[in-house]
């Protein structure tokens, strides 16, 4: 018998809540996985009482028990808490024999804070590790090495399972009213082309008609087609995704459509296809245009009437799925050189959008840079980062070849690397965008800025960035070149803060002086951390 419920009763500071100390234990739910992985591994360790729980700053967090006496064991593991705190640096399992070690990824100390007991831990990150302890039934019974790392293994399953509930369950992060204003469905974006494919995907609510969508890789098709699923007609119902270029043609038809048992060597069961699985629902075909042409034709068969046949079978079945297509190419091009079929682009092509590249919404990159470091921020439980105005500069005169899944991974690297930092400077990007080929230096945009200040600052960089790198940064060269002073162009450098991306360090033995006031940042390279990368001029 498992027992009732269970308060544990401990000692709290004033920032523990009511709630950190209650244990769930009693009767195991075999639907329950976090019950069913504390069953198999008691099994495997032969034990009895079982907790999982999260190990905090402010103390102890349980998320599950099991056993009769369950309720002392997290008495027990209160008491120990600041020395868990120290002792879990990473993957490892407590109070086990230094000779069972056979995992290099998996510590095994011999010593555990509760006697009598196996803590199985791993750290998620510096102020938060997960455990889970068991009291052993027959303590100094040899336990084989194998049983140890696969119940860790299980306990791993659940930590990260109790992190995607904590995730889910959290409310979401309020967003300044700015933001919010420009969010629609998933999709962050404040520009005059953004706003017209929100409204686009907003009357496509009450409609069922194909979608075909075509941008570059990165600029967010998937986000658009769940966006047009989870319109007003097909919110609730399954939406199904495949990419048409993941695959061979036989597993790519078999996955489709389906095959019958003995349809193909190794076909030892009956398989639906993907088209049968989004019946009723959306089907996101992405890269269609590299589906191949035998398929295609398999493919307009469906989409006239509305029916397919699984690999084996003589009998159709019939199917009722809105169907989004996706690719990078331009599909008539395609249809002329005979790659696709021009009956089928017509049959997908009822409603087309077309998502703008980064680089045509550059009024979007400053709002979606902030929305990823926020996003990031609030995922590792750090402070948001500030940027400054000259980082927003570099952002927007990037020209994003990657398009806004560049931009997301950008942001995730600079929480990474600077996340103790409360802002973010121009040093800290990098080196492709502090200075690079993909910098957009054409003289075509010029038609996107109005301003006349800001269109002649721009010319003026962009001349004086394309001749130094031509002269590898040979400022006598490039002064020749452009007609100014040598001292003209040294101060031009300084007041457009064009970084060199093979820079002197501070403190570097060489024939050149570095000049500080060329940096926005110089007062935070004056005593830089050991190994710290640190970007200055170098005046010759």
């Amino acid at each position: 018998m498992e027992a009732t419920p269970t308060a544990v009763g401990a000692e709290r500071n004033e920032r523990s809540q009511a709630n950190e100390w209650h244990v769930v234990s009693g009767r195991a739910d075999v639907g329950e996985p976090l019950s069913q992985g504390l069953r198999v591994v008691r099994e495997l360790l032969n034990g009895s009482n079982s907790v999982l729980f999260s190990i905090l700053p402010r103390g102890l967090l349980f998320h599950a028990a099991a056993g009769n006496d369950s309720a002392r064991l997290a008495q027990q593991l209160v008491h120990q808490a600041e020395a868990l705190h120290e002792l879990v640096q990473g993957p490892c399992i407590l109070g086990a024999p230094v000779a069972a070690n056979g995992d290099s990824q998996v510590t095994l100390l011999p010593h555990s804070p509760v006697a009598d007991s196996w803590i199985l831990a791993e750290r998620a990150h510096r102020d938060a590790a997960f455990g889970l302890a068991l009291m052993r039934l027959r303590p100094h019974e040899q336990v084989v090495p194998a049983r140890l790392r696969f119940a860790h293994t299980v306990f791993r399953d659940l930590a990260l399972m109790v992190r995607r509930r904590a995730a889910e369950a959290a409310p979401p992060r309020k967003l300044d009213a700015r933001w919010q204003r420009h969010r629609f469905a998933g999709l962050v974006g404040g520009s005059r082309l953004m706003r017209t494919l929100f409204r686009t995907i907003e009357k496509l609510a009450a409609s069922d008609v194909n979608v075909l969508l075509l941008g570059e890789s990165g600029t967010g098709k998937e986000l658009v087609a769940r966006a047009v699923h989870d319109s007003d007609l097909y919110a609730g119902r399954r939406f199904v995704a495949q990419n048409c270029a993941a695959l061979p043609e036989a597993l790519l038809e078999s996955e489709l459509f389906g095959h019958c048992k003995g349809a193909f060597t190794g076909a030892n069961f009956e398989k639906k296809g993907l088209f049968e699985e989004a019946n009723g629902g959306t089907f996101f075909l992405d890269e269609i245009a590299d589906m191949p042409l035998p398929l295609q034709i398999k493919m307009l068969r469906v989409l006239q009437d509305g029916e397919i046949r699984r690999l084996g079978e003589t009998r159709t079945r019939r199917v009722q799925a809105r169907i989004i297509a996706a690719t990078n190419k331009n599909l008539a091009q395609e249809v002329a050189h005979g790659r696709f079929r021009e009956d089928l682009y017509y049959r997908l092509n009822v409603v087309r959008l077309e998502l703008p590249p980064l680089r045509r919404r550059r009024e979007d990159i400053a709002l979606l840079a902030r929305f990823f470091c926020d996003k990031v921020c609030a995922r590792l439980g750090r402070d948001a980062l500030r940027f400054t105005d000259a980082a927003l500069s570099r952002l927007v005169e990037y020209d994003w070849p990657g398009n806004v899944r560049e931009l997301e991974n950008e942001m995730e690297r600079l929480v990474a690397l600077h996340g103790d930092a409360s802002e973010i400077h121009p040093y800290m990007l990098s080196e492709r965008l502090r200075y690079g080929s993909t910098v957009d230096w054409s003289l075509e945009r010029l038609e996107e800025i109005h301003d006349l200040h800001r269109a002649t600052e721009y010319l003026e960089r962009a001349m004086i960035a394309r001749s130094l790198e031509r002269h590898a940064w040979n400022k006598s060269r490039s002064a020749v070149e452009l007609g100014v002073s040598r001292q003209g162009l040294i101060k031009k450098i300084k007041r457009l803060q064009l970084l060199r991306p093979d820079a002197a360090t501070p403190g570097q033995e060489g024939s050149r002086a570095t000049c500080q006031l060329q940096l926005p940042f110089a007062e935070e390279w004056s005593d830089p951390a050991p190994g710290a990368e640190v970007y200055a001029f170098a005046a010759e």
